[in-house]
C-alpha cells in the first residue's frame, strides 16, 4: 500500500477517534443547554475533573475500565451538587448561569492546579498495544474510544427515545409550559440531564488521559472544542452533533498532518467561525427548531434608580443626593495622595497594577453596560496594546508618548476586527465567536516567536521617555502618577462617549435592539464602533501594563484574563461608575491581605465571581447605593410636608 495512503487512512482514524473525545464532551453541553437554556462554559473543567478521578481511582489500584465508569459517575454527582446550589438559581437569568459557569472555570482551574501541580499526568491504557493491518497502525485505545463512543451514543438515543425520563426531557426541551401542565417533573429531569451531560465529560475526561498527557489547564482548549461541535451541530440536536464532531475533528487531524500542527488548533477554530458565520444556529436546524438564544435579549441588573423625584425637591435630598458623587471626588484624591499614605514600595507597586487592571475594567465596562454586550476578548485587546508597545521600543525605538498612540489605535483595530466577524451573530453565539477569535490571537503570538518571543514572552528593560526631559518614570512614584493621568483620562473619555448622543443610542439598541432598528437604527454599526472605543482603550491600559509587568507573555492575555477582568467588573458593580475601580481595587489587594499564592487567589477570584451573581447581582457598590438610596429617600422625606 503506497505510504500516502497508508498516512492518510491513519490520520483518518486518528480523527474519528478525536472526534469521539469532542462528542461526549459536546453532547453534555447540548443536552443541557437544550432542557436549561444554560450555556454551561464549565463543561471544560469537568474533563479536567474526569480525568484526575481517573487518575486518582487507578492510584488506589482499581482496574481502569472500573476506574473510568467510577469517574464518570463521580463527575456527574458532583455536577449536579452544583447544578442544585447554583445553577438552578440562575434559571430564570441565563446570563447569569454563563458568567456563574466563567466563575467556575477558574476556581477550578486553580483548584486542580494546588491539588495536581505536576506538568504532566498520563493514565494507563485500557487495552495497550497497537495493531498493523497492510501497513496501518491502530492504536488498540484508540479503537476502544471509537467503540465505546459509539455504544454511548446509541445507548443515549435509546434513552431519549425509548425510556419515560428519556421522553419526558424532550418534551421539556421543546415547550416547557406544556411539559409542567402535562405534569413533567422539571427538576427531576434537570437533574438527570446534569448528571448524565457532565458525567459524559468525565468519562471523556478519562479516556483522554489514558491517550494524551494532560495537566490541570488542558480543560479551557476541550471546551471552546466542545463548544464548536455542539454548535456547529446545533444547540439541543444530538444528530447534528455527531456530523459536527466528525467534521470539526477531521479538518484538525487533517490540517495538523498536511498544513502544520502548531496552527492545527486554529484550523480547527476559523471552520467553526466560518460555519457559524453561515448557519448561525448549526448545520441541521434552523432559527425556529433552535428554540431562540437565551443571551441575545439579556443583560445584568442594574444597580436602581436614585433619589425620588419627591426627596429631591427637599433640601435634605438635594445634599444627599450629593454624597455619591463626593465619594467619587474622595476616590480620585485619596488616588492622587497613595504615594503620601503607601507605607510601602510593594503597596504603590500594586496600587499601580489596579490602575492598569481598571482601565482594562472599565474599557469592558463600557461595552457591557451601554451596548449590552460582554467582551470575553478584553485581555486580548490589552495584549495587543502590550506587544505592540514593546515590538515598536524594542525593532523601531519609537518615542513612548507615539507608543501611547499607537497601541490605541492598535487595540482599536484590532477590536474592529473582531466585531466585524462577532456581531455577525448575537447572544451566545457572539460570545462563542469572541471566544474564538481570542484563541486564535493567542496562538498567534505563540507561533509567532521570532517576534512575540512566543510562550516564553519577551522582556521590555526600559521606562518610559522622560517627560520633556525633565521627569523620569524610572521613579516608581513618577510612573504611579503617569498611570493615574491615563487611567483618569480613559474612564473619563468613556464616561463622555456614554453621556453623548451615540451612547444614549447605544443603551436604546441594548434595552431593545429590534425596536432599535424598526425605528431605522444601523445596530451592526453603532455596537462595532462602541466595541472598537473599548478595545482602543484596553490596548492604551496595554501601553502602560508593559512598563509595571516588564516582561509579558501568553498567559497574561487569555480568555481566562478577561474572565479575572469581568470578575473586577462584577465584584464592584457594573451598574455604577464607582463600582469597576472598587473591584479592580479589591481584587489585586485582596490576595496580599489574605497572602495567597497565584493559584489561591485564582480560587478565591472564582468563588467570589459566583457568590456575587448569586447573592449580589448589582455588585458590592451597586448594593451599597441601593441601601443609600432607600435610606436617604426616608431621610429626606421625614420631615417635608
Amino acid at each position: 500500500m503506497p505510504q500516502q495512503l497508508v498516512i492518510l487512512i491513519e490520520q483518518l482514524f486518528n480523527g474519528i477517534s478525536l472526534a469521539g473525545i469532542y462528542l461526549l464532551v459536546a453532547m453534555g453541553l447540548t443536552l443541557v443547554f437544550g432542557l436549561t437554556r444554560i450555556i454551561n462554559f464549565a463543561q471544560g473543567e469537568f474533563v479536567t475533573l474526569g480525568a484526575f478521578a481517573t487518575l486518582t481511582l487507578v492510584e488506589f489500584k482499581l482496574p481502569i475500565w472500573i476506574a473510568l465508569l467510577l469517574s464518570g459517575l463521580i463527575v456527574g454527582v458532583l455536577s449536579e451538587a452544583v447544578d442544585l446550589g447554583v445553577f438552578r438559581r440562575t434559571l430564570s437569568r441565563p446570563i447569569n448561569g454563563f458568567i456563574v459557569s466563567l466563575g467556575l472555570i477558574i476556581a477550578l482551574e486553580a483548584a486542580y492546579a494546588i491539588r495536581w501541580p505536576g506538568d504532566f499526568y498520563t493514565i494507563p491504557a485500557v487495552l495497550p498495544g497497537e495493531w498493523r493491518l497492510g501497513g496501518i497502525v491502530f492504536v488498540k485505545e484508540r479503537v476502544f474510544l471509537v467503540l465505546l463512543t459509539a455504544v454511548i451514543c446509541l445507548l443515549l438515543f435509546f434513552f431519549l427515545e425509548r425510556t419515560h425520563y428519556g421522553r419526558g426531557i424532550r418534551a421539556l426541551a421543546e415547550d416547557r409550559t406544556s411539559a409542567q401542565v402535562l405534569g413533567v417533573r422539571v427538576g427531576r429531569l434537570i437533574s438527570i440531564t446534569f448528571i448524565i451531560g457532565s458525567g459524559l465529560a468525565g468519562l471523556a475526561g478519562g479516556l483522554l488521559g489514558t491517550i494524551f498527557p494532560f495537566t490541570a489547564f488542558f480543560g479551557s482548549a476541550f471546551l471552546l472544542k466542545g463548544f464548536a461541535v455542539a454548535i456547529v451541530g446545533g444547540l439541543g440536536n444530538i444528530r447534528g452533533t455527531i456530523v459536527a464532531a466528525l467534521i470539526l475533528a477531521l479538518a484538525e487531524t487533517l490540517g495538523g498532518a498536511y498544513i502544520s500542527l502548531a496552527w492545527s488548533y486554529a484550523i480547527l477554530l476559523v471552520v467553526m467561525i466560518a460555519i457559524i458565520l453561515w448557519r448561525p444556529y448549526g448545520l441541521f436546524q434552523s432559527a425556529e427548531q433552535a428554540g431562540g438564544d437565551p443571551l441575545s435579549t439579556e443583560h445584568l441588573l442594574g444597580s436602581g434608580s436614585g433619589l425620588s423625584q419627591a426627596a429631591l425637591a427637599t433640601r435634605a435630598g438635594r445634599i444627599l443626593a450629593m454624597v455619591p458623587r463626593a465619594a467619587v471626588v474622595g476616590l480620585l484624591v485619596a488616588g492622587a495622595l497613595a504615594p503620601f499614605w503607601l507605607d510601602s514600595y510593594r503597596s504603590l507597586t500594586l496600587m499601580t497594577i489596579a490602575l492598569i487592571s481598571a482601565i482594562v475594567v472599565y474599557s469592558m465596562w463600557f461595552g457591557f453596560r451601554f451596548a449590552g454586550i460582554f467582551s470575553v476578548a478584553q485581555a486580548g485587546f490589552l495584549g495587543i496594546g502590550a506587544y505592540g508597545t514593546v515590538i515598536l521600543t524594542t525593532h523601531f525605538h519609537v518615542n513612548f508618548w507615539e507608543q501611547i498612540l499607537l497601541s490605541t489605535l492598535l487595540g482599536g483595530a484590532l477590536a474592529a476586527l473582531f466585531s466585524f466577524i462577532a456581531l455577525r451573530a448575537s447572544g451566545t453565539y457572539l460570545l462563542i465567536l469572541l471566544f474564538a477569535l481570542s484563541e486564535l490571537e493567542i496562538i498567534v503570538i505563540q507561533n509567532w516567536s521570532s517576534v512575540t518571543g512566543g510562550l516564553i514572552g519577551i522582556v521590555l528593560p526600559t521606562p518610559p521617555d522622560p517627560f520633556f526631559g525633565r521627569v523620569d518614570f524610572s521613579n516608581p512614584i513618577a510612573l504611579y502618577y503617569l498611570i493615574l493621568v491615563g487611567a483618569v483620562t480613559a474612564i473619563a473619555f468613556l464616561w463622555w462617549a456614554a453621556n453623548t448622543r451615540f451612547g444614549k443610542l447605544l443603551t436604546s439598541l441594548r434595552d431593545n435592539e429590534m425596536l432599535a432598528q424598526s425605528l431605522g437604527l444601523d445596530t451592526f454599526r453603532y455596537k462595532l464602533l462602541a466595541l472598537t472605543l473599548s478595545g482602543a482603550v484596553a490596548g492604551f491600559g496595554g501601553a502602560f501594563f508593559v512598563f509595571v509587568e516588564v516582561g509579558i507573555a501568553p498567559p497574561y492575555f487569555t480568555v481566562n484574563a478577561s474572565i479575572q477582568y469581568s470578575l473586577m467588573m462584577l465584584l464592584g458593580g457594573s451598574g455604577t461608575v464607582a463600582g469597576p475601580m472598587i473591584g479592580a481595587l479589591v481584587a489585586t489587594y485582596l490576595p496580599e491581605f489574605l497572602h495567597m499564592k497565584p493559584f489561591q487567589a485564582q480560587f478565591v477570584y472564582g468563588l467570589l465571581l459566583v457568590l456575587i451573581i448569586i447573592i449580589l447581582p448589582t455588585g458590592v457598590v451597586g448594593s451599597l447605593r441601593q441601601l443609600y438610596f432607600r435610606i436617604a429617600n426616608r431621610v429626606a422625606l421625614r420631615g417635608s410636608p
